[in-house]
């Protein structure tokens, strides 16, 4: 199936032209950047828009630094470019294996991360590492500036989020730790390059005697939205990490996490991907904080 027509196509080479023209064409405005959520909702015609707005003009967008104690990513930071950063290896793993499990090459080297969480499919592979390393969003609109919001709360339901018809994510955010930290994103599919089936992301902060003072803890791929399993983080913070128990934990996110049936798998089949999967996520972000 063909788009609906397209009656205008813009490239705006800064921010204050494109926040120009999406206030003039609100309705029916679509932004593009890397187009592999937005193009096959088109072809599909889920979504009809009469303009695109295309973000690669913005060069602004495009970096991944290091300000202080904080790491930006731009809007049009691709997955190619996630996976292979050494500043997102180091600090923000989780971002780095979720970049490496979507799709395929192609897909990887024009999808953008912040496309991948705006898109707000509850499969998506960046929702649960933005999640468990409290990444915020900065958000901007000619009217109202930049606001700050925190992905966990930008993210409402399956495609669902909080984004007005005339504001632009910019950027996104995320606090380094003076702390040890570590992160893991395991990641179950049906085949390779699929959708998500399940996804879990870890993170762990260790304090200088070893005892978590910090950790989250998110599942994907169950609706509407990810959820943060926060009895888990609860029964791991204060704890020495050479003293978690793994069994019970597995126990306990398969207990708290509600899941569904589709086309992808069962119920009881996701719930045991929990079970498998959430202590070795927490393994392996304890591994990495050292």
């Amino acid at each position: 199936m063909y788009p609906e027509p397209i009656e205008n196509f813009y490239v705006p080479i800064d921010l204050s032209e494109a926040l120009e023209l999406l206030a003039k064409h609100s309705n029916g405005a679509r932004l593009i950047a890397g187009g592999q959520s937005l193009v096959p909702q088109m072809r599909a015609r889920e979504v009809k828009p009469r303009t695109l707005i295309d973000l690669n003009g913005i060069t602004d967008f495009t970096a991944i630094e290091i300000d202080g104690e904080r790491l930006r990513i731009g809007a049009l930071v691709r997955h190619r470019a996630v996976a292979s950063d050494a500043s997102l290896h180091a600090h923000c793993t989780a971002f780095a294996e979720a970049a490496l499990a979507i799709g395929d090459r192609q897909v990887r080297n024009r999808g953008t991360l912040l496309g991948n969480i705006v898109n707000a499919d509850h499969t998506a592979d960046m929702l649960g590492p933005a999640i468990a390393l409290d990444a915020r969003l900065g958000i901007v609109s000619a009217a109202g500036g930049l606001r700050s919001e925190p992905v966990e709360s930008f993210v409402t339901g399956p495609r669902e989020c909080g984004l007005a018809t005339d504001e632009i994510v910019s950027f996104m955010d995320i606090a380094l730790s003076r702390h040890r930290s570590g992160s893991c994103y395991l990641k179950h599919g049906r085949v390779a390059q699929d959708r998500a089936t399940l996804g879990v992301t870890a993170r762990i902060i260790i304090d200088a005697k070893g005892a978590c003072v910090e950790a989250r803890v998110v599942v994907t791929g169950v609706l509407p939205k990810p959820v943060r399993v926060g009895e888990i983080e609860a029964e791991l913070l204060g704890r020495p990490v050479d003293r978690f128990d793994l069994p019970s934990l597995s126990e306990l996110a398969a207990d708290r996490v509600a899941t569904q049936s589709d086309e992808l798998a069962s119920s009881t089949y996701r719930t045991q991907l929990i079970r498998v999967m959430t202590p070795k996520a927490i393994a392996n972000a304890v591994q990495r904080a050292g």
